[in-house]
């Protein structure tokens, strides 16, 4: 889907009262991307301080591990990447053991773009690598392109 398609679609949904924290959570954070893209870095931070809140409260609640590392995507785009970083290693630390490709993905893909915009090319293409290798034998093909593609 386009990002001119999203903030179409996500702009009407962002009026909605009462809508349950999880839903202002996806919305908030889609729309802080969106706007990013199209410029708009203010407005961009403000919703990603609010997908950010959102999503502390929930992992507080939930003890999600990919819900810390949406956490840790907002604080690389829209804010502290040291920060990112940190909560990172604090979700492997905690979550590492698990066996879910996913998250592994994520996790490592976070990692190889916070190396990337530290200009250490050679770590990033190391935790690129370690995304492709916990992602290849799924079924996710999508997600093993993307891999795929950051290694080139």
């Amino acid at each position: 889907m386009s990002s001119k398609k999203l903030e179409k679609i996500i702009t009407p949904l962002l009026e909605i009262e009462e809508a349950p924290d999880v839903f202002e959570l996806q919305l908030s954070y889609y729309y802080s991307k969106t706007l990013a893209y199209f410029g708009k870095k203010e407005q961009a931070k403000y919703y990603a301080q609010l997908a950010i809140s959102k999503l502390e409260k929930i992992y507080h609640i939930f003890e999600d591990p990919m819900r810390m590392v949406e956490i840790a995507n907002m604080e690389y785009v829209f804010g502290d990447r040291q920060k990112a970083y940190q909560l990172l290693l604090l979700a492997e630390n905690k979550f590492g053991k698990r066996g879910d490709p996913v998250f592994h993905l994520e996790l490592h893909t976070n990692k190889g773009h916070i190396f990337f915009t530290w200009k250490n090319y050679e770590r990033a293409a190391r935790f690129y690598k370690q995304a492709l290798h916990w992602i290849k034998d799924t079924e996710h093909d999508a997600k093993k392109s993307d891999c795929l593609f950051q290694l080139s």
